[in-house]
């Protein structure tokens, strides 16, 4: 291994327009190696405690995982931590993309950035050094536009990080928009960017990797990529793609119009899969996951063609959550998110929140010709413009649904769908899911077989397999490994000791790999502890505890808020002991 990357990180003030190499201790090295394990460590050591995560303070953290820039597939990732503007906690999770390829071509295991710019700017790396740029003409740039521009200005291999003009306001949801096609890490790390008046940043690859054994490492790994290359069969890799939004409706587990049901139209489902769809994949990945979507040049836009990842949460979210028919409204408003850099999930969850305050009648006071209504999509992308562009309706809006149903003081608290401040996943919690996770209800991801599970386990098994779930998210979130191409390796732990050892002559153990995942998510438990995360904040929405999900087939009882608290308790108290 090129020592020079795993013994520095980079840290930038833009308040004061500095930067500085420090050196990671070999302690550290051994305990939290890369990716977010690295990220979130460094988190803790220089954020303060309580940090408003919109304040010159808040840290925002990148780590390369062990792998990047290396033919191991789907390894070329960038792990990155902050605390969340929308729930106060952690946020993060790993990227694969130029800009993750082009930051392990540097010396720094890892970037951290800290402090507010004066004025709207972009961060410049190249050749070990930082460079401090003023941007007011990228004022109001969506992604795409900005990665544009700097790639003319820097070159074709510059890579960049980036947010659109909702990160610029400070919405709550705003996204870091890297050029990936991947669903984006939620949480709002684009309004911290936007709180820094950080517009990008720029990364020129200039160290390439150089491995003292690279055609062993090579001679290893083609094996592995030919398994890959056959994994079309395995319907395990369908929890990624389209397939699962069809598979989910079919298991009455596809929530629809904000959650009062939980199975959609098949005409929907069918226009989606006619779709003429492109498919991507990750840098030095052979897994072509990524389905994208190029619809003729929009004028709305500026006349830029705005390419469209077809990724089940954001497709979820503004279709079927939405009750919506059509996909064209469903592809018109992931557009405006695209656009404006905006969390679709999140969008999504707003947008049907506003949309059953509308059915209910409920007054929000909001101002103006916007009729949000389930079936009709038409109002979305008006609603993310005024939602980026509208100061008023940006401070109600922009804050998420939790926030902003707790401001309208009415009933409308009992249905906007979050977990902890942050707007739902895409599987009812009566219906099936991990409980209590930070990570929010999601699906239970088979690591063992091949088919998707739905239904509440026995409770002590439940919490026991939740916690296994979160340490294996985290060491794949660690070494900087895709959950996609961790999901279709049977011999996961055997692959990865056999390629650390190839890159660094150390031998790891299972226990060590093991024992990185939970060292990880204990962290991460950590940082939440000391930011106020306790059994009774793990809430979900009141509708879930006293209406039940009634489907054709069959009824789905509420959860017992009783059974919630006692289980809430369980899980924290299992993994308390650990923190002291």
């Amino acid at each position: 291994m090129d020592q020079r990357r795993d013994k520095y990180y980079l840290i930038i003030d833009l308040t004061r327009e500095t930067f500085e190499n420090k050196e990671i201790k070999p302690e550290i090295i051994e305990n939290y190696p890369s990716g977010i394990a690295l990220a979130t460590y460094l988190l803790r050591l220089i954020m303060p405690v309580g940090t408003d995560p919109l304040a010159p303070e808040s840290v925002v953290v990148f780590a390369q995982g062990i792998f990047a820039g290396r033919p191991y597939p789907g390894a070329t990732r960038v792990g990155i931590a902050a605390k969340s503007p929308l729930t106060g906690l952690w946020a993060g999770g790993t990227r694969g993309g130029k800009f993750a390829w082009a930051l392990s071509q540097t010396e720094w295991a890892a970037v951290v950035i800290r402090g507010k710019a004066r004025e709207l700017s972009y961060l410049f790396l190249d050749e070990g050094r930082v460079f401090f740029r003023r941007t007011k003409k990228m004022e109001g740039c969506s992604g795409s536009e900005c990665r544009k521009k700097m790639t003319e200005k820097w070159g074709p291999d510059s890579a960049i990080v980036c947010i659109g003009p909702s990160g610029e306001s400070q919405v709550k949801f705003a996204i870091l928009d890297d050029g990936s096609f991947e669903t984006p890490i939620r949480g709002g790390l684009g309004a911290i960017f936007g709180s820094k008046n950080l517009k990008a940043m720029v990364v020129r690859p200039y160290l390439p990797i150089k491995d003292e054994k690279p055609g062993e490492f090579l001679e290893a790994v083609l094996p592995l990529i030919k398994v890959f290359q056959k994994t079309e069969s395995n319907t395990s890799f369908d929890i990624g793609t389209l397939s699962v939004l069809k598979k989910l409706s079919h298991e009455n587990a596809l929530p629809a119009r904000n959650f009062q049901a939980a199975h959609f139209s098949e005409e929907w489902l069918h226009s989606l899969e006619s779709l003429d769809v492109q498919k991507r994949s990750c840098p030095g990945c052979p897994l072509a996951c990524l389905e994208v979507f190029v619809p003729e040049i929009d004028a709305r836009f500026s006349g830029n063609v705005v390419k469209i990842p077809l990724n089940p949460e954001p497709l979820w979210a503004l279709g079927p959550l939405l009750n919506l028919t059509d996909l064209d409204e469903t592809l018109a408003a992931l557009r405006a998110c695209s656009q404006y850099g905006i969390d679709p999930v999140s969008f999504g969850i707003l947008a049907a929140w506003l949309a059953e305050c509308h059915e209910r009648k409920v007054q929000l006071g909001i101002a103006g010709d916007l009729v949000p209504e389930f079936g009709n999509g038409s109002w979305l992308p008006e609603l993310s413009e005024k939602i980026t562009k509208d100061r008023g309706i940006r401070g109600f809006l922009g804050r998420g649904v939790f926030e902003t149903a707790q401001r309208t003081g009415s009933v409308s608290r009992e249905f906007a769908m979050h977990f902890c401040g942050l707007e739902l996943s895409f599987v009812d919690p009566r219906r099936g899911f991990w409980p209590l996770s930070f990570l929010g209800p999601t699906i239970r991801i088979p690591w063992n077989d091949n088919s998707l599970t739905f239904g509440l386990l026995d409770e002590t098994d439940s919490i026991l397999n939740l916690i296994q779930a979160e340490n294996r998210w985290a060491l794949l979130e660690s070494i900087g490994i895709c959950k996609w191409v961790g999901l279709v390796q049977d011999n996961l732990y055997e692959n990865l000791m056999v390629f650390y050892r190839l890159i660094s002559e150390k031998d790891k153990s299972e226990k060590w790999l093991g024992g990185l995942g939970e060292r990880c998510m204990n962290l991460i438990r950590a940082f939440n502890w000391q930011e106020g995360w306790r059994p009774e904040n793990l809430k979900l929405p009141k509708i879930f505890f006293e209406e039940d999900l009634v489907t054709p087939q069959q009824v789905y009882p509420a959860l017992k808020a009783g059974k919630w608290r006692e289980s809430t308790v369980k899980y924290f108290s299992h993994w308390a002991s650990t923190l002291e």
